[in-house]
């Protein structure tokens, strides 16, 4: 045999190797550990369809909330195992706080290759995960979940499914991610999916034809208007990086709007308008103006003050600014409590020592004691409120539920009621009562004491989710 020949079947030794290689490794299962049995979780699976061999899926819904707002959905990498996702403690402690049931899902190709099937949502894989939702609606006794809003997280191949039900299905999709992914079915998006917020990651460390991608979809759609942020992770790359923990925050951003004023079972529309914008080349911010023109060079739309920092942070790699009082809610929380047990204590106190005999020095004694009542109703007020607008659940979740504003109505009633008591307690300071009067005054403390176990009725009744409206 000639050199050149020898040359030649040593190369086509090498390609034929390379590509054999390539194939088992396509075919070969990915390292992740088996997925672990879960007590707190539902599970089903699809049978093999048009675009994917196996679709599989678990669920898990947070105890003691009677009506779910949405159900956030976990995708994996390419071919991955992501229903162990279902379980993972900071996804369940951030969709319990929405009021959102989660759902870890498991794709695989036909032949798995660097383009996935299975991605091509509309082919079979999108209506596959409808009807297991709608399964898990009917087992779980939650079938408000059959229509409700998805809120879409993945990385990979994960935020390629994610883009790709947005563009399938844009009214249902509340929010999504698209992070580090390689191949979409869809370019130019329909306008119902450029007005569902996302974030679109790229690391910088990736490979190029993953970052001109993501960068690709986002350009052609952000021009005409796309409520859509590009998010360039230096020193990243194929990996989640920080995509998780802004995700978080831009969903907490965004969810209030979409899903907190559904009407008519339409999700609630964002304002192009409102928001601030971010210079992809200079990594700055600046608040949008109403009615200006598109500037010529790519910018990124952000909902909130809040998360155009974020997104500033993530550009340089610097930290995330932390939130002021991360701990408000429990305290707030814990302070209400403390305060509204011991008004009850200080009326207790009252009712028992409006009796006859009564001097005046008694009478000083109660004054006091009702003063200390007014004091401590006025802190519940004010703590009750910075709770209610400021603290983790926000001022949009219990605005719309009728035990909140049934629990301020008792609460006013309460406060009408201790009027008499403290004007006649502050009479009895100059002169001794009439039997009369102490009846007469026990009867309105009495009656106080009588309504507060309906505050506590309400505060528990609106805890768990009961009487909402007009969400």
């Amino acid at each position: 045999m000639s050199p050149i020949m020898k040359r030649i079947s040593i190369g086509l030794a090498v390609i034929a190797f390379a590509g054999l290689t390539q194939f088992a490794q396509a075919q070969a299962p990915r390292g992740e550990p088996p997925l672990q049995p879960d007590p707190s979780t539902l599970d089903e699976a699809a049978p093999p369809g048009a675009n994917y061999a196996k679709e599989e899926f678990r669920f898990w819904a947070p105890d003691g909330v009677a009506k779910l707002d949405g159900i956030l959905v976990l995708n994996p990498g390419s071919n991955g195992e992501g229903r162990q996702m279902a379980s993972d403690p900071v996804w369940r402690q951030w969709a319990a706080s929405h009021k959102l049931a989660v759902i870890g899902t498991h794709f695989t190709d036909k032949v798995p290759t660097f383009v996935e099937d299975y991605a091509d949502v509309s082919k079979g894989t999108g209506p596959a995960l409808l009807k297991a939702i709608n399964a898990f609606a009917k087992r779980s006794k939650h079938p408000e979940l059959a229509t409700a809003p998805l809120v879409l997280w993945g990385m990979s191949a994960g935020g390629e499914v994610n883009y790709e039900i947005a563009a399938w299905k844009p009214e249902r999709v509340a929010a999504f991610v698209v992070n580090k992914g390689n191949f979409y079915y869809t370019g130019i998006a329909s306008k119902a999916t450029r007005a569902v917020p996302a974030l679109l990651f790229v690391g910088n460390d990736d490979l190029q034809y993953r970052v001109t991608a993501v960068t690709g979809i986002f350009s052609m759609n952000r021009r005409p208007g796309a409520l859509w942020a590009l998010v360039q992770e230096p020193n990243t790359p194929h990996a989640v990086g920080r995509s998780d923990e802004m995700s978080r925050m831009f969903f907490d951003d965004v969810l209030p709007t979409r899903i907190g004023a559904i009407a008519k079972g339409k999700l609630g529309a964002l304002d192009p308008d409102k928001g601030w914008q971010g210079d992809l080349a200079k990594h700055t911010v600046a608040p949008l103006v109403a009615g200006a023109k598109m500037p010529d060079e790519p910018t990124v739309w952000l909902p909130t003050e809040r998360m155009a920092k974020a997104w500033v942070a993530v550009e340089n790699g610097t930290p995330f600014e932390k939130e002021a009082a991360p701990m408000l809610d429990p305290i707030l929380a814990i302070a209400h409590h403390v305060l509204i047990f011991a008004l009850f204590g200080v009326l207790v106190a009252e009712f028992i020592l409006v009796r006859r005999p009564m001097d005046q020095a008694m009478a000083g004694r109660i004054a006091a004691i009702d003063l200390w009542y007014g004091i401590l109703a006025g802190a519940i007020i004010v703590i009750g409120f910075s709770r209610a607008i400021f603290a983790a659940k926000g001022w949009d979740y219990y605005a719309h539920n009728i035990f909140f504003w049934a629990k301020i109505g008792t609460f006013a009633v309460i406060g009408i009621l201790s009027v008499m008591p403290t004007l006649r307690n502050l009479r009895w300071r100059r002169g001794a009562p009439s039997e009369a009067e102490i009846a007469a005054t026990r009867g309105f403390l009495w009656a106080q004491l009588a309504l507060f176990p309906l505050l506590l009725a309400f505060a528990a009744l609106m805890a768990r989710g009961f009487g909402e409206w007009g969400s």
